[in-house]
């Protein structure tokens, strides 16, 4: 083991490590990067109140987020009962209430709102796109 002492005025990045085999092969490298500023990321903020939000995307957008990153005064199940209220049919609500009642074990719940979904979805397709809602239900 050797010990080297650097000038109190050396710049890190400016040192480089290399420990090399008996036959003068390099077998690992090192060097400090370079100390860059971090820019902080914006505070959380509490969404507003469902009825404070415009549309019904908005309204499933902040459930999503609320289910995801959890909040101490908001609900994703009151963004996504609002949305169905102003749109009884939506399908991304339905399915968002449908997996949160599935998770819950209020399985006869989470159905209604799979069968709402799946509904509105092969109203003008029998086979459409997006079958997620069919598969968690298991419907044809």
């Amino acid at each position: 083991m050797e010990t080297i002492e650097l000038s109190a005025d050396c710049d890190a990045p400016s040192v480089l490590l290399r420990v090399l085999s008996s036959d003068g092969k390099e077998i690992i490298r090192y060097r400090p990067e370079k100390k860059r500023e971090a820019l902080l990321p914006e505070l959380a903020t509490e969404p507003p109140p469902p009825a404070g939000i415009s549309t019904i995307e908005e309204l499933y957008l902040t459930g999503l987020h609320l289910e995801q990153y959890r909040h101490a005064t908001r609900f994703p199940e009151v963004y996504w009962e609002e949305g169905l209220r102003r749109d009884v049919d939506d399908v991304r609500c339905n399915n968002a209430m449908g997996v949160l009642c599935l998770r819950r074990g209020k399985f006869q719940d989470a159905e209604q709102y799979f069968r709402r979904a799946i509904a509105r979805l092969t109203r003008l397709n029998p086979n459409p796109y997006d079958g997620e809602h069919s598969i968690i239900l298991g419907a044809r």
